[in-house]
């Protein structure tokens, strides 16, 4: 079994105030997904067994809309290599009121992404190997604080 994990690639996340001339966007915000890309094309090119992102895809419950099409478009190229991916959700992507709904939800249109959010469990099977996934929940207090869910 050959897996791709990575995790808090913070999609969206806007740090410093360096702004690209030329296109005018955050430079920290595009360096963050130019990383993202990187390991999308690393995983294409590497043909795992399934790819795990766990925890804190976006940097923000409210990603912005750049940030949802740069994941969906990463996800989907995982998608047409027939690559499984499962993506779990960390506290940056939980919601602290459960009924706001939770933007990962939007991955689980593509074939062969699986999203764990909202404490649900999903299990993946793999090969001969299964993968089980807890996403954050939201907790009384809000999001918990452990940071990112958690695969097995």
């Amino acid at each position: 079994m050959r897996f791709i994990h990575f995790s808090d690639t913070h999609l969206g996340a806007r740090d410093f105030d360096a702004v690209d001339p030329a296109t005018g966007h955050n430079v920290r915000e595009h360096d963050l997904y130019r990383a993202f890309d990187a390991v999308i094309d690393a995983a294409i090119r590497l043909q795992p067994d399934a790819v795990v992102h766990a925890g804190d895809l976006f940097d923000s419950v409210h990603p912005s809309n750049r940030a949802v099409c740069v994941a969906l478009e990463g996800f989907r190229r995982l998608s047409d290599a027939s690559i499984p991916a499962i993506v779990i959700a960390g506290n940056h992507d939980t919601p602290r009121l459960p009924g706001t709904g939770c933007a990962l939800r939007a991955l689980s249109v593509l074939p062969g992404v699986h999203a764990s959010y909202g404490g649900n469990v999903i299990r993946v099977d793999v090969g001969n190997a299964a993968f089980h996934a807890v996403g954050d929940a939201p907790t009384d207090d809000g999001p918990s604080s452990t940071g990112a869910g958690a695969a097995v």
